[in-house]
């Protein structure tokens, strides 16, 4: 595992449902013409094992520039998820990046 990956988003409640953004143009070449073409995004638990139906994925990523945005919710307190992007590019190179995030009840 890389070490951007536990760069972790804010915690978010089981309630909330976000939008959260990876931002991949530090991967990508300054040609201005290389584009973003499709992604993929996956939830794993922190430790790699994959937990379906308890971080839910709302539709499908949109692609905005060179970001691209998950819209999420639910999740169980206490837990860690990993979200990991994979993004194909016009030119046929697949980069990957991911970030944690962690589910807490907000409190006073």
């Amino acid at each position: 595992m890389v070490d951007r990956y536990k760069l972790p988003f804010s915690p978010k409640s089981p309630s909330e449902i976000i939008d959260i953004g990876f931002d991949i143009s530090n991967l990508m070449t300054s040609d201005p013409f290389e584009t973003i073409a499709s992604a993929v995004i996956e939830v794993e638990t922190e430790t790699g094992e994959a937990l379906p139906n308890t971080l839910v994925l709302i539709g499908s990523p949109s692609i905005q520039g060179r970001t691209i945005v998950q819209r999420i919710s639910q999740g169980v307190v206490d837990n860690t998820y990993l979200i990991k992007v994979t993004a194909t590019l016009n030119n046929g190179e697949i980069l990957q990046d991911g970030n944690c995030i962690s589910i807490q009840e907000k409190t006073c």
